[in-house]
């Protein structure tokens, strides 16, 4: 009984790690705007880390705890029996989020860095694209998060690198970029201002 009590401690701290990451970022997310990036690594490749990982987690501590109340036949028929379970709910699961996150565009999400003159901020542009529109978000850099500034155009003008930007000050940029209107000859360019928080 004390070797079941020791292994349920040493899984219930990554199980309480990782739901307390899940709601972390379901609240920084849903209420904050704020989501995970570092380089090239996002929320949802997070998000799918977290899933899978939970799974995992909750699977060991229910054998560990069938190994404590069930007799020794009974822990290696349940073991054996979902441990192939286990592995299809993984597989299946994983290929529905890679897909999802494939058919999303998230997977091919372009990122672009923007510091203020002073170095105190920094514009994330990120360039999505979704069936057969493309779009950019912008935020602004806090640590290792990024926060949603609420500002989109319907363009992939920095992948283009048919923009001009231009720090107004250290919290507000000029943005100038092809609409996408009029021809190659004669674009019509559009200006906005986004204010970083």
């Amino acid at each position: 009984m004390k070797k079941y009590i020791g292994k349920r401690k040493i899984l219930l701290l990554p199980l309480s790690f990782l739901i307390f990451l899940k709601v972390l970022f379901l609240i920084l997310n849903k209420y904050y705007g704020m989501y995970f990036l570092l380089f090239n690594l996002n929320q949802p490749i997070i998000d799918l880390v977290i899933n899978i990982l939970l799974i995992i987690t909750v699977f060991l501590s229910l054998i560990v705890v069938a190994k404590a109340v069930l007799p020794t036949q009974a822990t290696k028929v349940i073991t054996i029996a979902y441990t192939p379970l286990l592995l299809i709910i993984i597989l299946i699961f994983t290929a529905w989020s890679l897909f999802w996150y494939a058919f999303t565009g998230d997977a091919d999400n372009q990122y672009y860095y923007f510091k203020s003159p002073l170095k105190t901020k920094t514009l994330v542009v990120e360039e999505c694209s979704w069936l057969t529109s493309e779009y950019s978000n912008f935020y602004v850099r806090k640590g290792i998060l990024i926060q949603n500034l609420h500002n989109q155009i319907w363009l992939h003008p920095f992948s283009a690198n048919d923009y001009k930007l231009k720090w107004l000050n250290g919290n507000t940029v000029e943005l100038t970029y092809n609409s996408g209107a009029g021809d190659r000859n004669s674009p019509v360019y559009k200006t906005t201002i986004i204010h970083l928080k």
